[in-house]
């Protein structure tokens, strides 16, 4: 924001460069302000999301790590740990609101019985 200002104040004081023609701006101070800022978002928008996205990534990874190592989420009835399969579901694990459950219960204590099969 300060390079934005301080580019817009002397492009109205002394005008473009030369390779640019070199004459002075008409346009107003908050024209030239917001067109500076756009720009430097512009240009600076294809170098932070690459660093973010393999921070994330990471981040991502470490949480996996820590939900496996976990020692209080364990099945009681089998002694099993849990299991990651994938590190995308991570930041949605806290944002379940509504559980849907059926009369049988196997949403609810994951028990299916098999009752019966035909072919043919």
């Amino acid at each position: 924001m300060l390079a934005a200002y301080l580019g817009a104040s002397q492009e109205l004081e002394k005008g473009n460069p030369k390779y640019l023609g070199g004459q002075k701006d008409s346009r107003p101070f908050w024209y030239l302000f917001l067109i500076k800022t756009g720009t430097w978002i512009l240009i600076f928008t294809n170098f932070v999301p690459i660093s973010l996205l393999v921070t994330l990534e990471l981040t991502k990874v470490f949480q996996a790590i820590f939900i496996e190592k976990d020692r209080f989420m364990i099945d009681e009835d089998h002694r099993i740990f849990t299991q990651v399969q994938s590190s995308n579901l991570n930041e949605e694990l806290g944002q379940v609101d509504y559980v849907f459950s059926d009369k049988t219960g196997t949403l609810t204590r994951n028990e299916m019985v098999f009752k019966r099969f035909t072919a043919g």
